[in-house]
């Protein structure tokens, strides 16, 4: 939506600095903005200076110049964008005012009812949640809101993938590489199994045909690995609700959690969420 804006209006500006040279801007010349790679360029950016060049026989940086006095007297667009720079060889960056966007009316879209599926968060049930997981949780929950408001029927879903290499891995693990570390939670246990477990496949190749036979096994049932896999997973699983339920009671009291939310201060909940998440040792990336 917001980049949509962003091309109709430098669409706008470049009609008319092609109109102020007596030229109609062709339909063969496509207006895009998109998101640069490095920040220091801006939110968005337009080459559509040089691709202008050409028809207007004039050097990309003196069309972009022409295209951002145009811009700059777009009052919505002005609205959005505190900053329009113009860089060599003749690119356009446009830095968003975000406090500015939020507050923005945007009309939506004709509602389509149209059913979609997103599938978020869907931790593997083999060790710990982390905090990406939560993060990846709220990310996904803020994009199904959005598309029901949009008016899409929205399914949302969270895979549980009890059959995959992370889960035979660590039952693996388990029967192989033995641990004498104390852990609070099976799942930090878990974490740790894991870790070790694939160090040992470089220590010990044969372990590799082990897991495949342990995925065999999971994808068949019904077998002694396979039940190992399916207590794992479940117990896993209960775990990771218990960990995002003790978090969301945490910072939900009295509407702490939206009100931190709606200012914006992200890095206290992610301070909360990481003084109340334990973590266990060893890598967690």
């Amino acid at each position: 939506m917001l980049s949509q804006l962003m091309i109709t209006s430098v669409q706008q500006a470049a009609i008319q600095v092609c109109d102020s040279f007596g030229i109609k801007l062709p339909e063969s010349i496509p207006v895009r903005v998109e998101q640069p790679s490095s920040m220091e360029h801006g939110d968005y950016a337009t080459n559509i200076a040089m691709q202008l060049a050409k028809l207007l026989r004039k050097a990309p940086l003196h069309i972009a110049e022409l295209i951002k006095t145009e811009l700059e007297q777009d009052v919505p667009f002005k609205q959005l964008v505190f900053a329009t720079e113009v860089v060599a060889p003749g690119f356009i960056n446009l830095h968003i005012d975000w406090e500015a966007w939020a507050n923005h009316p945007f009309e939506l879209p004709p509602a389509t009812h149209e059913k979609i599926v997103i599938e978020h968060t869907s931790i593997n049930p083999n060790k710990s949640a982390h905090i990406g997981h939560l993060r990846n949780s709220c990310i996904g929950d803020t994009l199904v809101r959005l598309m029901r408001k949009l008016g899409y029927k929205v399914e949302a879903h969270n895979y549980i993938d009890d059959l995959g290499n992370q889960l035979a891995d660590t039952v693996v693990g388990m029967l192989h590489t033995p641990l004498s570390k104390e852990h609070a939670r099976f799942g930090d246990y878990c974490w740790d199994v894991y870790s070790s477990t694939n160090k040992a496949y470089e220590r010990e190749p044969a372990l590799v045909q082990h897991r495949t036979e342990v995925l065999h096994a999971l994808e068949e049932g019904h077998q002694n690995l396979s039940w190992i896999g399916l207590l794992v997973a479940e117990r896993i699983v209960k775990e990771h609700l218990e960990e995002i339920e003790a978090v969301w009671h945490w910072i939900r009291p009295s509407g702490m959690g939206e009100q931190h939310c709606q200012r914006g201060i992200l890095g206290f909940r992610l301070r909360i969420v990481e003084e109340h998440l334990a973590v266990p040792s060893g890598n967690r990336g």
